[in-house]
């Protein structure tokens, strides 16, 4: 019941409380079924062997759909090793270890969403927030300033540089943040990427709200319906971004009158095509903030007031889930070495005289990662804090016989001990061994069991590391920009085949689309599945990093964006449309192209042809295309942005002297919001 309780309010990770209860409740009833099935096969030493290979490599298939199904699938595999090691008496003995599982788990559960929910991603709701009103402020600076005949002032020329500075800072602070919360969490999570892409939409509609400042600066001598557009622009952007700040803190979805405003056509105005681009592209990055806004808390639901589908931000989990069983998948190769590893630990615990032997498949398990590198990081990390940890085990059971004074001690680790877990393993392993040793033996009052438990992790690490060398080794350095340019170039084909099939509604056509889904799905996996080892042992810059993250957010969204249109291409104004889809397609190509061959090369990208937004604009604005190839070259911009900052940071690591970096300099001059209360 203690081991269902604790993995349980691990699994947590925060969100929306459908996600949260699917995560802890399945948790529960995967860990009672394992725990059953454990107790029955124990005896049975090749059943037992065989039950913990099939079960840890079905476990670890589903790490592709995120944070909640990989702690299912990695504590649901604790339980069984657990079972496995202490034989059932009868039948009814399998069933009450199976129903004290549940137990535990609800109890859990009932805490976890009912009690005391918990928040993580408050700190970072609240530095987008201070991004987006800090844009909203600077719009309309720059929208009531351009009321005015003549050259922009002296003192107004001041605030905006000053807005600028703070909301650059602003937004490197959130991208900080936004590395931080995956470092604890490497596990990909829905929330944290729509969260990421806000402030990479954010970024976007800085650059514009700078460009109609100087496009309205030399605006100034014309009348002033030149001059009408952009500020309805900049005054509706300011409108929505006080709205996403308020839904942000508060956790709730946009007010009506933002979603309503956003889809009210514009005036005809007599303002210049630069000035009417410039207003364009504002008007369709700030749709896509009101439908990330507005679907945070439940994605699968449409803002109110919302005319169109909303879609989602990457594949579906069956299409994730096919591709995670691709010959060439990164995810089945690790489930498979996973699914080794734990053999032959539970057949060694068979064979050797151990004490607790299921401590030493349990460390297999936990300190295997799916490269080289991260497992020998975690397994340095596990012995060292394994045997700091047994001396303050044996300590604690040489001064304390009182169970409830060593139940307290036990309550105390456990606080200490997730809250280190996001922070630092090792401290984390210092304060998780105390637990389970006392808890294995709460009254026994024998201390040799640290030293058991040293003896075990001591065999499991050198397993693990040997299963990560011998099965199917990985350097994700070397290998990562190859399955990054993979996942632009299989998002690009993607791209190609929408406009090649646009009007080709056979079946066959479907199956392509379908295929080149699923290969772009499985190529950003894999990219995803390097990027989450490389954070957990690589010492690389956080601006690095957070590109990286954004890069492959942006493809899995591009690629949904895509799948939108090739879903349009079935209405009756498609045929109409099909120049000017192909040309969209065809400007975006290049782009992604050009990407693709910058991320293997280590440079950054061209510049993006102005040909992405004629095309876009080339689409009538009352079309759903519009629409969509409006969110698709916003996508392409995004990706665009985070090949460049990834090229920028790069050049920094490798030669620190040409100057500080952006996020460096943003830590010294920048008071951090929220850093009291962290």
């Amino acid at each position: 019941m203690s081991l269902s309780g604790f993995s349980v309010a691990l699994a947590d990770k925060g969100g929306a409380y459908r996600t949260r209860a699917w995560t802890t409740l399945s948790l529960t009833v995967a860990g009672a079924l394992a725990a059953l099935l454990g107790a029955l096969a124990a005896p049975h030493a090749v059943v037992a062997v065989a039950l913990a290979a099939v079960w840890a490599g079905l476990a670890s298939l589903p790490r592709v759909l995120g944070a909640g199904a990989t702690s299912v699938g990695v504590s649901s595999t604790i339980i069984l090793i657990a079972s496995l090691a202490a034989p059932a008496t009868s039948p009814t003995a399998a069933l009450l270890r199976a129903g004290w599982v549940l137990v535990g788990g609800l109890w859990a559960t009932l805490v976890s969403l009912v009690f005391w929910p918990l928040r993580p991603y408050k700190p970072l709701r609240l530095a987008i927030a201070a991004v987006y009103r800090q844009l909203a402020l600077h719009a309309e600076h720059v929208a009531y300033a351009g009321t005015t005949n003549g050259a922009v002032p002296d003192d107004v020329q001041l605030i905006w540089e000053t807005d600028r500075r703070r909301l650059r800072q602003l937004i490197e602070f959130a991208r900080e943040e936004i590395v931080a919360s995956r470092r604890g969490r490497p596990e990909r999570s829905e929330r944290g990427e729509r969260l990421l892409m806000l402030v990479e939409v954010a970024d976007q509609l800085f650059g514009s709200t700078i460009a109609a400042g100087e496009l309205l600066s030399f605006e100034q001598q014309a009348t002033p319906d030149r001059r009408d557009e952009p500020r309805r622009s900049l005054l509706l952007l300011a409108q929505i971004s006080r709205g996403a700040a308020d839904a942000l803190e508060q956790e709730r979805e946009l007010g009506a009158r933002q979603v309503a405003s956003i889809h009210t056509p514009p005036d005809d105005t007599t303002a210049s095509a630069e000035v009417h681009a410039v207003a364009s592209r504002i008007t369709a990055f700030l749709r896509i903030v009101v439908q990330i806004v507005s679907t945070i808390e439940h994605p699968e639901q449409r803002p109110a007031g919302w005319p169109e589908p909303v879609i989602d931000a990457g594949p579906s989990a069956r299409d994730l889930l096919r591709s995670s069983i691709e010959p060439q998948s990164l995810t089945l190769r690790h489930a498979l070495r996973v699914a080794i590893t734990v053999a032959v630990a539970v057949a060694l615990t068979r064979v050797l005289p151990l004490g607790r032997g299921y401590w030493l498949t349990l460390t297999a398990l936990i300190v295997l990662q799916p490269q080289s590198g991260a497992t020998m990081v975690r397994v340095f990390q596990r012995v060292l804090g394994t045997v700091v940890g047994s001396a303050i085990t044996a300590l604690v059971v040489y001064l304390l016989h009182w169970p409830p004074a060593i139940v307290v001690i036990v309550v105390a680790l456990i606080v200490v001990c997730v809250s280190l877990l996001p922070v630092n393993y090792l401290l984390y392993s210092v304060a998780l061994t105390p637990i389970f040793v006392l808890l294995a033996e709460l009254s026994a009052g024998d201390w040799h069991l640290a030293g058991l438990r040293v003896e075990n992790t001591l065999i499991g690490g050198a397993l693990a590391l040997l299963g990560s060398w011998v099965l199917w080794p990985s350097s994700e350095r070397e290998r990562y920009p190859e399955l990054q340019r993979a996942a632009l170039v299989a998002c690009r084909d993607h791209v190609r085949e929408v406009a090649r099939l646009w009007i080709d509604r056979s079946e066959e056509a479907a199956r392509v689309l379908a295929t080149a889904r699923r290969q772009a799905a499985l190529t950003t996996a894999n990219a995803e599945s390097s990027l989450d080892a490389m954070l957990a042992s690589s010492a690389e810059p956080d601006a690095l990093f957070e590109a990286r993250m954004s890069l492959l957010v942006g493809v899995r969204r591009l690629v949904a964006a895509d799948t939108a249109l090739s879903a349009l291409r079935m209405t009756p104004a498609a045929q109409d449309a099909d120049a000017e889809v192909n040309a969209v397609v065809r400007a975006a190509s290049v782009v992604l192209g050009d990407l693709a061959s910058a991320v293997v090369e280590g440079r950054a990208p061209a510049p993006i042809a102005p040909e992405l937004v004629a095309t876009v604009r080339a689409i009538p604005e009352s079309s759903g295309l519009r629409r969509v190839s409006e969110r698709i070259a916003g996508q392409v911009r995004v990706l665009h942005d985070a090949v460049t900052r990834a090229s920028t940071a790069r050049d920094d690591e490798e030669e620190p002297a040409a100057g500080i970096r952006a996020p460096a300099l943003a830590r010294e001059q920048t008071p951090e919001p929220g850093s009291a209360s962290r």
